[in-house]
């Protein structure tokens, strides 16, 4: 499949994609370090292959672009963040599994934490608990909840929602 990059949107146009980018970027990053001895025709392909996954899962060569661009981005300015990402939804989650109402927490190994309340919590309650304090969580489930670290929370919102979660 032929495409051009340039015809896409810039990075400037795609505002609401980026940290779904940074995903795609984190998987680019993975399989090169896993794949090293890719060719730059086996590249172009697995490039060619995600970009008409992106067109079929989306639904049109316009959305497609928007995220492609957006993760051309990612992979050229975003990447050194993820480690940052990452090590908070670490803190977040040890801090989650010193509580006596979380039930478990799934391993941390990205920057999204899902844990499980107990059985006489409430995700949706707990979630909304958490608002009310400036913390954004979602309940994903009647007795799951999910945080997401991202290019928006600072150091010190971790260190906030850390306390915020130490005193529940």
């Amino acid at each position: 499949m032929q495409n051009e990059r340039s015809h896409w949107p810039t990075h400037r146009d795609v505002e609401v994609g980026r940290d779904e980018a940074r995903h795609h970027a984190y998987g680019v990053q993975y399989v090169e370090r896993c794949v090293p001895c890719l060719s730059m025709a086996a590249r172009e392909e697995l490039e060619d292959f995600a970009f008409d996954a992106a067109i079929a899962i989306i639904g049109g060569r316009n959305q497609a672009g928007f995220m492609a661009a957006a993760g051309i981005y990612a992979l050229e300015n975003n990447i050194q963040r993820l480690e940052e990402d990452h090590r908070h939804a670490r803190m977040l989650g040890a801090a989650l599994e010193k509580k006596d109402f979380v039930k478990s927490v799934m391993p941390v190994e990205t920057n999204i934490v899902i844990f499980e309340v107990d059985q006489n919590g409430c995700a949706r309650e707990l979630a909304q608990q958490l608002k009310e304090k400036g913390i954004l969580a979602i309940a994903i489930a009647a007795n799951q909840i999910r945080f997401v670290t991202h290019l928006d929370i600072s150091p010190a919102m971790v260190d906030e929602a850390v306390a915020v979660i130490e005193q529940l």
